[in-house]
């Protein structure tokens, strides 16, 4: 249990807490502002409402350092508080039927825009909404597909022997799970020695050995995943710099026991 709380606090979590409003403005800033604003319109005779948003907020963050990836998989404790709020924006079905028309058809565009903005967290909520593109939803299942002819997970988590496989999307990680083995996201607090700007590539890897951790995975050919990548240091030394076990379609894949540099050094970055 004294390891699962070090895995689990806000001390070793690889997305910072600073960054949570801003991630909650970029993918349901809409209900808030508008629950906000109808809050007020009441003259704050709403107060159980508030009352019990406040509260959700409350149990969010105390469930933070609780949750396998930390902040971004706990968000999904705040649905009941973005109900609630939308409750509260309610008002905006009152004015002419000119505005509700208006207000209808920037909600459906900002709805469109946060869901794009929720598939990038939680490494990019602030991508700019132009050119959109669906680029990344179709080379990430060409890959998949790739991967699924292969079969490489099962082999994977043999070669593994127990210790665990970071991977980056959640298909992989059923797939190892189903083969009997330890998968961890990679926004689990047990990678978050690969995101600390402060340590160097072998200290990252010696840390995330000593959290068991055999296997490192990241796809450098997933537009999403890449920026990831290119903003780290550890992941992008580790693209350029060190020689994968296998690298399918882009999808990296590195064994932290048996680590070894390149012998000349292209960028393995796309």
């Amino acid at each position: 249990m004294k390891d699962i709380s070090n895995f689990m606090s806000f001390r070793t979590s690889p997305i910072p807490l600073s960054s949570a409003p801003w991630i909650l403005l970029a993918i349901s800033g809409a209900v808030w502002i508008l629950g906000l604003a109808g809050i007020i319109r009441l003259k704050f005779r709403t107060r159980g409402i508030l009352s019990g948003i406040l509260l959700i907020m409350a149990v969010w963050f105390w469930s933070i350092p609780l949750t396998a990836a930390g902040l971004t998989y706990s968000m999904r404790v705040l649905l009941p508080a973005i109900a609630l709020g939308s409750v509260t924006a309610g008002w905006i079905v009152s004015p002419a039927i000119s505005i509700r028309t208006v207000f209808a058809v920037l909600l459906g565009l900002i709805s469109l825009d946060s869901a794009r903005r929720a598939w990038l967290l939680p490494d990019d909520p602030f991508a700019t909404p132009w050119p959109f593109s669906f680029d990344e939803w179709r080379i990430f299942r060409a890959q998949d597909m790739l991967l699924k002819q292969r079969n490489i997970w099962p082999v994977l988590v043999k070669a593994a022997a127990g210790g665990c496989i970071v991977v980056d999307s959640p298909q992989p990680f059923l797939a190892i799970i189903a083969a009997g083995g330890h998968a961890t996201p990679l926004t689990s607090p047990r990678a978050a020695p690969a995101f600390d700007p402060t340590f160097s590539v072998e200290q990252a890897i010696q840390r995330l050995r000593a959290l068991n951790v055999r296997f490192l995975t990241f796809s450098v050919s997933n537009p999403v995943v890449n920026k990831l990548v290119q903003r780290h240091s550890t992941f992008r030394e580790l693209a350029q710099n060190y020689e994968p076990a296998a690298n399918l379609n882009g999808l990296l894949i590195f064994d932290l026991e048996f680590l070894s540099r390149k012998s000349t050094a292209p960028n393995a970055i796309q």
